[in-house]
């Protein structure tokens, strides 16, 4: 018997009809047929993927509601953040307890009504204190240069008396001038950013000897809604700052932290 032309005569006739059968079979059952666990992208899936996409830290921060904070909220970035960083000799020396506080703030109190609250006795401390040049009594540390601007004019109106304030932030001001500024005058309180200060502290123009207190503006949001400890690299400057010179002053010398 002659072969036909048409086939191959290679493959036997249940070879043929088992292949043709598997190209006719839809693309979701070839698909589980050939083990493959990929969804098909139909518009249902494609919405649920939407629906279940990260959300974004501000939209977290939006959705959750504003506490009034307490200290335990520093002493926990601290103990989270140099956890795995630091030896256990090293980790008693940024330990805190709720000694090393003051009172803290109630919710949406503004920074300048809370240093009133926590400072009653201010113009007796400056009469009694002999201060150097360039050494604050009280340091007020924020997140962002804009925000110190803004903190700066508002201490100003509340401490009118014997109260003046440097600008401790990088934004339109070198860190020579500021060096030059605070080698030459007496101020009662410095506002700034974490990495400035401590750019200051480390040349030796800003002097933390006579600090009294510390005033962290933790609880403002930026206009993405975070907070000063929701910003990595804000974050890491503030505790590095913390690490490098004011948890000593804390612990050894009585200055006390405020938060608002």
């Amino acid at each position: 018997m002659v072969d036909s032309l048409d086939d191959e005569w290679w493959i036997e006739k249940g070879e043929v009809e088992e292949e043709k059968e598997d190209i006719s079979l839809p693309l979701e059952k070839k698909r589980k047929f050939e083990g493959c666990d990929s969804e098909i992208d139909t518009p249902q899936n494609k919405k649920s993927k939407r629906k279940n996409k990260k959300k974004t830290l501000s939209q977290v921060l939006a959705e959750q509601k504003p506490e009034a904070v307490t200290c335990s909220d520093f002493i926990d970035s601290v103990q989270k953040h140099f956890q795995d960083k630091l030896s256990a000799v090293e980790m008693d020396e940024v330990q805190l307890d709720d000694s090393h506080f003051m009172k803290c703030a109630s919710l949406n109190c503004q920074v300048a009504d809370y240093m009133r609250q926590v400072l009653p006795k201010w113009k007796r401390l400056v009469k009694v204190q002999k201060q150097e040049n360039g050494a604050p009594l009280v340091l007020v540390i924020c997140s962002a240069a804009s925000r110190a601007v803004h903190l700066n004019r508002e201490i100003q109106k509340t401490f009118k008396e014997k109260c003046k304030v440097a600008k401790l932030f990088a934004k339109h001001m070198k860190i020579e001038e500021q060096k030059k500024y605070l080698d030459s005058t007496v101020i009662q309180m410095g506002v700034g950013t974490p990495h400035r200060i401590n750019a200051l502290i480390e040349e030796g123009a800003l002097k933390v000897d006579q600090i009294q207190h510390i005033i962290l503006d933790w609880m403002w949001r930026d206009q993405r809604l975070r907070q000063m400890i929701s910003i990595p690299e804000i974050k890491e400057e503030l505790l590095e700052l913390f690490k490098k010179h004011l948890f000593k002053l804390v612990r050894q010398k009585n200055v006390t932290i405020g938060l608002v």
